[in-house]
């Protein structure tokens, strides 16, 4: 009697593990890795996978542990995304991976705004470049959003030869008024931006960029 029980359990339980294997593989097997670990933040691993069905490729973001920290950044990371797709300022959707431990988010190839700047440190003196405008249009869909949005840095923005897209960001903070969401976007951009430049020319360029879209 006791070995008949004992063989139930057992096989019940590797039912139940087989289940668990089967399920964990559907949940991956739709993603090919294709640049493993290409960073390291401070709650997670990032990678670029190519998904199956359609070619497209996507970030994935790993959690570095299983503390609820990182899950917490995570959700708020899905929250700010759908914020800056309101705001008109990114097409970067960030949504739960089937395992709902780790993220999907949209990839974006372009350079960065630093990238941008380490090569062309006269790239705000251009009057007729498209980039120079459309991250005009960027800065003023910002004010306009009157919500001011933190870490809008040179790492977090990235042009995709049309528009320029924030794909990470800090806290966005609550709505205030167009005046002074102007005032902290114009201190911050300055302090920010200007770490890619070297002369007081170029300082003065970024200057008047800042004046004309920030108005």
């Amino acid at each position: 009697m006791s070995n008949s029980k004992h063989g139930h359990k057992h096989s019940k339980h590797k039912h139940v593990n087989g289940h668990d294997k089967k399920r964990r593989h559907h949940e991956h097997e739709d993603f090919k890795t294709v640049h493993k670990d290409c960073a390291h933040g401070v709650h997670g691993i990032i990678s670029v996978v190519k998904r199956d069905s359609d070619g497209k490729l996507i970030i994935w973001k790993r959690p570095r542990t299983r503390s609820y920290v990182h899950q917490e950044s995570f959700q708020q990371e899905i929250k700010k995304s759908k914020s800056w797709r309101k705001f008109g300022v990114s097409q970067v959707k960030v949504c739960w991976h089937p395992d709902k431990q780790s993220l999907l988010k949209t990839y974006v190839k372009g350079k960065t705004l630093k990238q941008t700047l380490e090569h062309d440190h006269k790239f705000f003196s251009k009057k007729k470049s498209k980039s120079v405008e459309a991250l005009g249009r960027l800065v003023r869909l910002l004010i306009d959003s009157k919500h001011y949005i933190q870490d809008v840095n040179r790492q977090n923005l990235i042009f995709d030869g049309n528009n320029w897209h924030i794909i990470d960001s800090s806290v966005i903070h609550g709505k205030t008024t167009r005046s002074d969401t102007r005032q902290r976007y114009k201190k911050a951009f300055l302090k920010s931006w200007s770490k890619s430049l070297s002369s007081d020319s170029e300082i003065n360029d970024l200057k008047s960029f800042i004046s004309k879209y920030c108005c």
